[in-house]
């Protein structure tokens, strides 16, 4: 059983603009109002690869051995949800990290 760790509450936004010149805001995990939007797959498509660029940036940050296959940590999207999971030194080594900046 893996306990729940209270953490820091995160808001992560994104911000585009449309050919309209309108701004929209809204989660970078949430996809549901890229639905009824004429821009659909250019806001997907930027929505995907900045969650896929979170999820490295946050395994480069510690090194690639500490996930799975090689390490014991992973990393997986629920939802509009970021799971991570690590093993104590991994999670030591993330807050250290993010002190450092």
């Amino acid at each position: 059983v893996v306990p729940n760790f209270p953490g820091r509450d995160l808001s992560v936004e994104a911000q585009s603009a449309s050919a309209n010149d309108r701004s929209s805001r809204g989660s970078l995990f949430d996809d549901s109002e890229d639905r009824d939007d004429p821009d659909d797959e250019d806001r997907g498509t930027v929505r995907r690869r900045n969650r896929e660029n979170l999820i490295e940036i946050i395994k480069n940050s510690i090194g690639q051995e500490m996930w799975q296959p090689f390490g014991k940590g992973s990393i997986q999207l629920h939802g509009n949800k970021l799971i991570v999971s690590q093993t104590l030194l991994g999670f030591a080594l993330l807050s250290e990290t993010a002190q450092s900046r």
